[in-house]
Formats: structure tokens, sequence, C-alpha cells
């Protein structure tokens, strides 16, 4: 019975078995690692926070070029229509000028007092006629500058577009491969506690052996055992009082047993406290305080010096 158990708590072991306060967690099945497969999930998913983002930032940005691109196309609409007005009333101006010709010269020269004045009626037409064609070529040069603007504004906004489309297409596969990889590792999780209960399970449907180890002679570091190397370290303490254990069987204080959280029943334990060891096998659960690891029997305390203590530092070891 001792071969069988200390077997199955090796196996136990070596499938990831965490000993002292943690949860257990075995071997992913088909060799995943469920540890891996969360590590990768949360890199996921800080890629996929990055992708949203720039993917938001993008449209913020599409959304500012459109404006400008918009307000400038008004711009441009009405200096088109300034421009399309003020070259009417240019060509009116000049049609007038040219059919009227010598008459509105010799008109100029018959009701005019002098030469110079004369003279200064026709320089004022003819600088009314310069003026405005001065006016509408700035206009067309206006219109030339901003024309060449909105190209290079209609440019931004068709390249912001690209861009937001692929920051779109990036932030949606994001998505998908992160609810892929949390599915894939909500089944490797479900697989594994599947496979260790049922582990946990035929473990503790194992008959229950016999109050046996009895005392050791403390000085041979706790009977004739080999240990497994499997050691874990924390708080120890002992209990005393009792009905029934986890196992089923009944509690006696004076036996070598102990509580352990998670290790299967059965399995056989050498606790070294200040240089005195016992090996005691484990037929109950606990304990469940901070730190603490393993809890003796009121016999198994008293051999190694931890009664009067009441808790203390231990060493532990899975042993044969």
């Amino acid at each position: 019975m001792k071969r069988i158990i200390t077997a199955l708590a090796t196996i136990f072991l070596s499938c990831g078995l965490v000993l002292g306060g943690s949860a257990a967690s075995g071997a992913a099945p088909s060799g995943a690692s469920v540890d891996d497969a969360r590590a990768k999930l949360q890199s996921m998913e800080a890629q996929m926070a990055t992708a949203q983002q720039n993917y938001r930032s993008s449209l913020d940005k599409l959304a500012s070029a459109r404006a400008a691109a918009e307000k400038s196309r008004k711009e441009l609409d009405a200096l088109d229509a300034r421009i399309t007005k003020d070259r009417k009333a240019l060509n009116l101006q000049a049609n007038f000028l040219y059919r009227t010709g010598n008459a509105s010269f010799l008109e100029a020269l018959l009701t005019s007092r002098s030469f110079e004045e004369v003279m200064s009626k026709a320089l004022l037409l003819s600088q009314v006629s310069d003026s405005n064609a001065k006016v509408l070529n700035s206009l067309r040069l206006d219109l030339r500058q901003r024309t060449a603007a909105q190209a290079n504004l209609d440019a931004q906004v068709k390249t912001q577009e690209t861009q937001t489309a692929a920051l779109k297409g990036q932030s949606e596969k994001a998505t998908r491969d992160l609810a892929s990889q949390q599915a894939w590792v909500d089944s490797l999780t479900a697989q594994q506690a599947a496979a260790l209960q049922a582990a946990q399970d035929a473990a503790n449907a194992l008959p229950s052996a016999s109050s046996k180890p009895t005392i050791p002679d403390p000085s041979s570091g706790g009977g004739d055992y080999t240990g497994t190397g499997q050691v874990f370290y924390g708080l120890a303490t002992w209990y005393g009082v009792g009905v029934g254990t986890a196992s089923g069987e009944p509690f006696n204080p004076r036996a070598m047993t102990a509580a352990h959280k998670t290790l299967p029943f059965g399995t056989l334990v050498r606790v070294t406290y200040q240089g005195r060891s016992v090996v005691v096998r484990i037929n109950d659960r606990g304990p469940y305080g901070p730190g603490r690891v393993i809890d003796l029997t009121e016999g198994a305390a008293e051999v190694i010096g931890l009664k009067s203590a009441g808790v203390g530092q231990v060493k532990c070891e899975i042993v044969n």
C-alpha cells in the first residue's frame, strides 16, 4: 500500500502539482501550458488595446482632415463665384469702352473747361479699367493657389482614409485573435481541472492505511524512508480535537497523520522542525491560515517539539 501511495504522489508531483499554500495545477493536455497560454493572452490583450487606440486616433485625424478639406472647398466656391462676378463686370466695362471709344473721349473734351481736365477724365477711365484687371488677376492667382492647396488636402484625406481602413482591419483581427486565444485558454483550463479532479478522486478512493507510521526515533531523521526530492516549506500547526477526517477515517490525535490542502490521501511526508523530524501520512484537509502548509496531529507535533510552540517554520519532503 505504501508503494502504491508513494508512486501516486510522485505521479501527481511530476504532473506539476504545486505544494504549499497555493491551489493545485497540473500539466496542460497534449503538452500545452496553461500559464504560457495565459501569458500570450495578456500580451494579445495589450496588442488589441494598442490597435484599437491607433484606430480611434486615426478616425479623429480623418474627421479633422475631412473638415479642413470641406472648409477649403467652400472658400474655393466663394472665391470662384467672386471671380465670375468680377469677370462679368470687367467684360461689360470693356465692351462699353470699346463701343463708345472716341465718343467718350469727345464727350470728355467738349464738357471740359481745360485740357488738363480732359486728360484727367481720360486717365481716370483708363485707371478704372486697369484696376479691375489687376483685381481679377489677383483673384485668379489666389484661385490657382487655393486649388493647389485643395488638391493637397484631398490627397491627405485619401491617404488618411487608407490608413484608417488598414488600422480598422488590424483592430478587428486583434479582437478575433484574442477571442480565439481566450477560448483556447478556457479549453486548457477546463481539461486540466477535469484531469486533476479525476486523479484526486482516484487517490482519495484508495483504502486508508492504518495509523502507521508509528512514532519514529527523532534522531533517525524520521525513520527508514527515502526522500523523493519533492520539498516545500512553510508554517506548520497542530490540532488535537476532531471526530472524522476528510479521508473518511476516524480522527486520532495520537496517530502520525496530518492535513494538507492538495496532496493525495496516503502521501507520506517527512516534516522537520528545528532539526527534529517525523514522517506523517496525509489523511485530512487543511490548514487554511496564511502561510500554513501542513497541520499535524498533536502526537506528531510532540515528536518534533512543535506542540508547545503551536506554530513553526518547517521543511516538508515527500518520502517513500
